[in-house]
């Protein structure tokens, strides 16, 4: 018997260390590096442009304290994320030598990979406590997961 099912996170059951490590999985699988404790010195002449995307995920939107930030970086590109004073999760993406278009699909594929990630760590932390054991894991080429779990009997 196998089942397929689409997790989208919408409980905001983990908090900020979930989503501090799901963003920090995410983009080192991406390449980008994590900034701890420095922030990256930015100024106008070195940033040709900047978007700022909203994570539309209210479980990360309550996992993250107001004035908590993680930057993460790659080259020229510097990613923050951080609450904004409506309460949602945002992300400032600011590149030298980058278009908007294309700082704005830089955040994109981010977003998307951390989405994945913070589902997969609350999927792995929902079967591991429910007594379920992984059998076989498993990530194609389009970064789809798959998970086969067994419960003891």
């Amino acid at each position: 018997m196998s089942v397929v099912f689409v997790i989208v996170p919408s409980l905001a059951v983990g908090g900020w260390p979930l989503l501090a490590a799901a963003i920090a999985a995410a983009c080192s699988a991406l390449g980008y590096h994590v900034l701890k404790g420095e922030r990256r010195q930015t100024t106008a002449a070195n940033i040709n442009g900047s978007v700022t995307l909203t994570l539309d995920a209210q479980a990360l939107s309550d996992a993250l304290e107001r004035d908590e930030t993680i930057s993460v970086f790659q080259g020229d590109v510097t990613i923050t994320f951080y609450k904004d004073p409506r309460g949602r999760v945002t992300m400032h993406v600011d590149g030298k030598n980058k278009t908007e278009a294309e700082l704005r699909e830089i955040g994109q594929t981010v977003m998307n990979r951390i989405l994945q990630q913070y589902a997969y760590q609350r999927v792995m932390q929902e079967l591991e406590k429910r007594g379920f054991t992984v059998v076989h894991e498993e990530v194609d080429e389009n970064q789809v997961i798959k998970i086969r779990v067994r419960r003891p009997v």
